[in-house]
């Protein structure tokens, strides 16, 4: 699911706190939740790959100190050019 989007000139964050709903102090918490899928031809095109080939699928929705989801995103990457790293914070 790959669609084409004009970038926050500033990101989303500094969007979102110069809106006053989420100070930047704040932590906004994100789930991202990332498999890998078959390219569609739209991917291929954009990404430059073979249709039908591998493409890391992630979807990413961030959330304000309430809760309540302030931004979902939908993002395909080639996995020979994508690393990722994960921090694992005990919630007790």
């Amino acid at each position: 699911m790959l669609q084409a989007q004009v970038p926050l000139p500033e990101g989303l964050f500094r969007d979102v706190d110069r809106s006053g709903r989420v100070p930047l102090y704040f932590q906004i918490s994100s789930r991202v939740e990332g498999a890998v899928a078959q390219a569609s031809a739209n991917e291929s095109n954009l990404l430059g790959t073979k249709p039908g080939g591998p493409v890391l699928s992630v979807t990413r929705t961030s959330y304000d100190t309430n809760g309540k989801a302030v931004e979902v995103g939908h993002h395909s990457y080639r996995p020979e050019l994508y690393s990722f790293e994960l921090t694992l914070v005990d919630k007790q």
